[in-house]
């Protein structure tokens, strides 16, 4: 009886060590915290370098679309290089902004398509590819035409946009929604621990707020330097593009979106060495002590 139940013992020891649960865990709140902290700094730095170098908004449409208004009455114009002149002509404000726009909401469609239509991959992690190449060629190969940057930066932004709604239920481009959401939460404090509960479930506002401010004074800085002729424009935007597609295929990592999930396939090779070598030495040493438990069994 007592070989028995150790024979059945042995047989449980000897499943599989590495099971995949069948449901994916939920992104821890640090994750979140950190992923939502990045979109909002980079989503601050690059809306201050297209303000203070090309007077547009990459990542606020409010701020274009009631500048719009403005531009209209005024007819005011901006110089914008022309390929057939090989020089700069000048170009109405409000029809750049709405350019500008366009390519926002062309970014955001493109996220919503992709991601009902195309479920293998995130599609985050679809649309990563295209933006870092696109703001490679648009700044390596197009150095002349620097205002037109904004509009790929637009296209990005329009992305993150997307992404963030879906994954953070709200945006990381702005600070009004998650000003609304702090104020209101605050309205509601009676106590110390009240307080410290509603720091805990509005840490992606709070991330958005503080870090939208921290990439407003990097760009800021960066703009002063490259005003001072100590770095090139280059410097200034082409790190955009890879870094949020980076964040973009980071986001679809722990949202667990898409059947397949990219971070963990490009190191799928030496986990499996890790995981199924300290399930082989498992079922080594159960097979030894079953062995052992024959001989004195016998």
């Amino acid at each position: 009886m007592e070989f028995a139940s150790g024979h059945a013992e042995s047989q449980k020891n000897e499943e599989p060590v590495d099971r995949v649960d069948s449901e994916p865990s939920a992104p821890t709140e640090c994750a979140k915290f950190l992923l939502s902290a990045a979109f909002a700094f980079i989503a601050g730095y690059a809306n201050v370098l297209s303000v203070r170098l090309y007077k547009v908004f990459a990542t606020m449409m409010t701020g274009n679309a009631f500048m719009m208004g403005s531009e209209l009455v005024t007819g005011k114009t901006i110089p914008v290089h022309s390929s057939w002149e090989g020089k700069d002509v000048p170009m109405r404000a409000w029809v750049f902004r709405i350019v500008i726009i366009t390519a926002f909401c062309v970014g955001l469609l493109s996220f919503e398509f992709v991601a009902a239509r195309y479920h293998r991959f995130g599609a985050a992690t679809i649309l990563a590819p295209p933006i870092a190449v696109t703001t490679l060629v648009c700044s390596l190969c197009f150095p002349e035409r620097k205002r037109w940057h904004v509009f790929a930066m637009a296209v990005i932004f329009g992305i993150q946009h997307g992404v963030s709604s879906k994954g953070f239920g709200g945006t990381t481009t702005t600070v009004t929604g998650h000003l609304t959401k702090l104020a209101k939460a605050l309205a509601k404090i009676r106590s110390r621990h009240d307080a410290a509960d509603m720091s805990q479930r509005h840490l992606i506002s709070i991330a958005t707020v503080i870090f939208i401010i921290t990439g407003a004074v990097f760009g800021e800085l960066s703009v002063q330097v490259y005003q001072a002729g100590k770095i090139s424009h280059l410097v200034l935007f082409v790190p955009v593009g890879p870094i949020m597609a980076v964040l973009l295929v980071i986001n679809d990592h722990i949202f667990h979106n898409g059947d397949v999930d990219v971070v963990e396939s490009l190191g799928s090779g030496l986990s499996w060495r890790v995981r199924y070598g300290t399930a082989a030495d498992a079922n080594q040493g159960d097979a030894r002590a079953h062995q052992e438990h024959q001989k004195l069994g016998a």
